[in-house]
C-alpha cells in the first residue's frame, strides 16, 4: 500500500459580515480562529469588527456629499484645481489662493 504525504492545508482566513441587534448580540457573536467579522448593528448606528480575540466598535455618521457647482454629478477640472488650491491654502496660507471664476 502506497502513502502519499501531503501537505498540510493552510486556511485562508475568512472574512465575513452580518447583521445584529444590539451590543450584546455583537459581543455574544461567536467567531471561529482565524477570521474576522464586521456586524452592522441594526438598533444602533454601530459597526462591530470582530475576530476570535477582539471586537473593535465604530461609530457610523451620515454625511451629505458635497455639490458642485455645476449641478451635475461630474467635477470639472477647475473645480479640482480650486480644491487642491483650497487644501493648500489651509494647510500653508503663506501660499496665495486663488480666486474662483465662474465660468
Amino acid at each position: 500500500m502506497i502513502q502519499h504525504n501531503q501537505m498540510p492545508q493552510q486556511q485562508t482566513p475568512q472574512v465575513m459580515f452580518d447583521f445584529v441587534q444590539g451590543e450584546m448580540a455583537a459581543y455574544n457573536y461567536l467567531v471561529a480562529p482565524g477570521n474576522t467579522v464586521y456586524l452592522l448593528d441594526l438598533i444602533n448606528k454601530v459597526l462591530y469588527e470582530k475576530n476570535y480575540q477582539t471586537i473593535r466598535v465604530y461609530d457610523l455618521t451620515e454625511r451629505e456629499l458635497p455639490k458642485n457647482q455645476n449641478g451635475s454629478g461630474n467635477v470639472t477640472r477647475e473645480e479640482i484645481a480650486q480644491m487642491i488650491q483650497d487644501a493648500l491654502h489651509e494647510y500653508n496660507p503663506h501660499i496665495p489662493k486663488k480666486e474662483r471664476t465662474n465660468g
